[in-house]
């Protein structure tokens, strides 16, 4: 009888958290919602000594502007695809700490590090090489749009981050990667 209460317990939890995270989507302000992102970014891209990250100074414009920059792609893509604009912040802060220059190890894309090999992702890189200037906003976008069908098809935000990573709705990698980014998305919020 315990499993079951405790199984039930974890599900209902999940089911409230992840109403909470849709809805959070359609409710807020835009503006408002910038204006949290861009502090988060700022936050996370500040160092203990109060300067900034390298590749935040050498942005144009510098820290300030690269922030407003990436909180309005953000608010943008997570309106469009019905995501939580926090939750794309936290995937990018924890895929590529929030630069936009970033290429993983095997050849991941940007800010929220799409695959080349999937099909966004040679989506994403095709569109980048016709317009280098939009890469960012096509990149979060591309992100955007799988991660949505990603929870979609798993049915919750957790399973949705653990396929956005892995591939799989039940993978034990992607798990551990969805509670990095759900965790990361909470202290976000606290943060703001």
């Amino acid at each position: 009888m315990k499993k079951f209460f405790y199984v039930a317990s974890a599900f209902t939890l999940l089911a409230f958290f992840w109403f909470d995270l849709s809805t959070a989507a359609q409710d807020a302000d835009p503006e408002a919602q910038q204006v949290e992102i861009r502090a988060a970014v700022l936050a996370h891209m500040r160092l203990g000594s109060g300067h900034y990250i390298v590749h935040c100074r050498r942005a144009f414009g510098g820290c300030e502007a690269r922030a407003r920059r990436m909180a309005d792609l953000f608010v943008r893509a997570g309106h469009d695809h019905d995501v939580d604009p926090g939750l794309l912040v936290a995937i990018a802060l924890r895929e590529s700490g929030g630069n936009p220059d970033a290429v993983g190890q095997r050849g991941e894309l940007g800010l929220m590090q799409l695959h080349p090999e999937s099909r966004a992702g040679r989506l994403a890189a095709r569109l980048c090489d016709e317009s280098p200037r939009e890469c960012p906003a096509i990149l979060v976008d591309g992100a955007a749009r799988v991660l949505r069908a990603s929870i979609d098809r798993c049915e919750t935000v957790e399973r949705g981050l653990a396929m956005y990573n892995g591939g799989r709705c039940d993978s034990e990698h992607g798990a551990v990667y969805a509670r990095s980014v759900l965790a990361r998305l909470e202290r976000i919020r606290n943060a703001s």
